[in-house]
Parts: C-alpha cells; sequence; structure tokens
C-alpha cells in the first residue's frame, strides 16, 4: 500500500507539480495543489484539494481496486448476511497518528456523527439508508440497511475519525492513514509527515 501512496505522489508532482519551487536539501517533495483545502476533516470535505490530502492522512473502510470494485481499506473481512445487513470486521493492526488503536467504537461514532450531529454532513444524504450501527466486539460491528442499496460499500470510503471527535473548523481530526498533518498555513502549505504508527 505504500508503494501505492508513493506512486499516487508522483503521479500528483506530474500533474500539480510543474509550477513548483524545487527543495534542494532534506527528504521533501514538494507537490501543487490548485486551492487550499477547505477542511481537514473528512467528514465534510466536499472538493477535490481536501480528497486529495484526506486519502493520504486518512483510510476509509472500503477503496475501490482497478476494476472499480469495493475492497477493504480499514476491513480485513465483511460479508452480508441477508440483503440489509453486513458484517464487518477490521483490521488489527490499525493505529490513528497518535497511537490509538482504531476500534469498532471509533467507525461507529463516525458514521453517526455525520447521520446525526451538526453542522450537517454533505455525506449525511447518502448515508441515511442506515438503519442502524450494531457494535458486537471491538473489531466487529454491523450495519443495518432500511432496504437493499448495493452501492453502500462503495459509499463508505470516507475517513475514520476517534471516537468523540467532533466538528471544530480549527482542528484536524487525526487519522489512520499513511502520513499526518505535522503543521499547515491557512492558503500556504501543509506539512506532511509519516504516520510511525501506521502498518
Amino acid at each position: 500500500m505504500k508503494r501505492k501512496i508513493f506512486i499516487f505522489l508522483l503521479f500528483l508532482i506530474f500533474i500539480f507539480g510543474l509550477n513548483c519551487k524545487k527543495r534542494e536539501k532534506g527528504d521533501l517533495i514538494s507537490v501543487c495543489l490548485e486551492s487550499f483545502p477547505s477542511t481537514f476533516d473528512p467528514r465534510y470535505a466536499t472538493d477535490q484539494s481536501s480528497d486529495r490530502v484526506l486519502t493520504l492522512t486518512h483510510r476509509g473502510l472500503f477503496t475501490v481496486n482497478e476494476k472499480m470494485e469495493p475492497v477493504g481499506d480499514a476491513v480485513c473481512s465483511f460479508s452480508f448476511l441477508s440483503p440489509t445487513l453486513i458484517r464487518i470486521k477490521l483490521k488489527n493492526d490499525l493505529f490513528f497518528s497518535d497511537g490509538k488503536k482504531v476500534s469498532s467504537d471509533d467507525v461507529i461514532f463516525t458514521i453517526n456523527s455525520i447521520l446525526f450531529n451538526a453542522p450537517v454532513s454533505p455525506k449525511r444524504s447518502e448515508l441515511e439508508i442506515i438503519k442502524e450501527i450494531r457494535k458486537l466486539d471491538d473489531l466487529t460491528f454491523e450495519i443495518e440497511l432500511k432496504r437493499p442499496f448495493a452501492p453502500i460499500l462503495t459509499l463508505l470510503n470516507f475517513g475514520i475519525v476517534p471516537s468523540g471527535c467532533f466538528f471544530d473548523p480549527d482542528r484536524m481530526p487525526v487519522g489512520c492513514g499513511y502520513y499526518k498533518i505535522k503543521d499547515f498555513k491557512r492558503g500556504r502549505h501543509i506539512l506532511l509527515s509519516e504516520n510511525i504508527f501506521s502498518k
């Protein structure tokens, strides 16, 4: 996966880095974005620049492969127990950049905060198909849908945030991606560093 992240960074450099200044020292890679991200909270991101940064700093339950099929990202395994009931198990070695292990509580909190908390998340309408989320253990939970909905897995691709992390426009929620935001100055720069707890 880290190889994919590296290839993604190279792609960004090729597309957006033509007008960027080269750094002469250090192990930094400079990438230019068309605009500064509107937010660092994956529950509220709608613009392309935010998505590009959050892809590096956060991980969702699922992502898509080259065939555009949903595959597990933070998920170890999943199964449809019925057309409206999905059982999901998280990977056991997934950690936020502050060292806290990712658990079912974090996923349930993230989804419920999108569905019920203020301000209204732009992802709420997509997830209103969810009737209930039930915790089975620290890594396993079930999602019950109001009705069968084939694209549900592809909608669960937004970044997971820690339980209790309510929206704050001046706060950067920690993620479980391969990188973390070390520093930023709005409108100027974003400095990423490796998430040393990431596998």
